[in-house]
């Protein structure tokens, strides 16, 4: 089922909006905000594809442009990020938006754009499942993670490979009793958020809501 979210995008009144991909994104990002203190923001799911170009259009229909200083899009690398982002911004030329120069930069419209590809931007594939993996490595649970794929593997049992971020995180999520999904997991001192892996999201959050 597709994502629709047009009584969502009424009444934002907040100067600064997410557009993530889904209700975990949602609650990932949220947590992030929190974390580092930032305010005045409203998330909203957009979905991907066919679908961010259709909610693009409806939310354009529902919010107030002016009252917006900045948007800032989030979507998952998936098997192409350089592809992921051409996409987005071919929606953005469709609808009439300014697009930033390059991967990295907002654009210079108003409101201003930022576009964040995740993982790591336009080096590699995967998504947000694939950043929290690299941020638990060491933890104990992950062996027994990997362990179980690699079971799944000697007996041929078939997984989807393009998704296998997502599916080993809730493995992971499901070895813990107190933390249950992404949000619960960002907003935990199990996520370290020291280091370099989420320096980029960082500069990207602070630019769209710090403006």
């Amino acid at each position: 089922m597709g994502v629709d979210i047009s009584e969502d995008y009424r009444n934002i009144v907040q100067p600064h909006l997410l557009l993530v991909e889904d209700d975990e994104a949602v609650g990932f990002f949220d947590a992030l905000i929190k974390r580092w203190n930032l305010n005045d923001t409203t998330i909203r799911k957009i979905g991907r594809g066919d679908e961010f170009e259709r909610n693009l259009r409806i939310l354009k229909t529902e919010f107030v442009k002016d009252k917006l200083k900045t948007i800032g899009i989030v979507q998952d690398a998936k098997d192409n990020p350089t592809a992921t982002f051409e996409r987005i911004k071919r929606t953005l030329t469709n609808l009439g938006d300014s697009l930033p120069d390059s991967y990295g930069h907002g654009s210079s419209g108003s409101p201003i754009i930022h576009i964040i590809i995740l993982p790591d931007g336009l080096n590699s594939t995967g998504g947000i499942e694939s950043l929290c993996l690299r941020a638990l490595e060491g933890d104990p649970v992950l062996p027994c993670v990997n362990g179980y794929f690699e079971c799944l593997d000697e007996r041929e049992v078939p997984y989807d490979g393009l998704e296998i971020d997502k599916a080993k995180i809730l493995v992971y999520l499901a070895s813990n009793e107190s933390i249950k999904n992404l949000k619960e997991l960002a907003s935990s001192d199990v996520l370290s958020l020291e280091g370099t892996l989420f320096d980029e999201i960082k500069l990207f959050l602070t630019s769209v809501c710090n403006v």
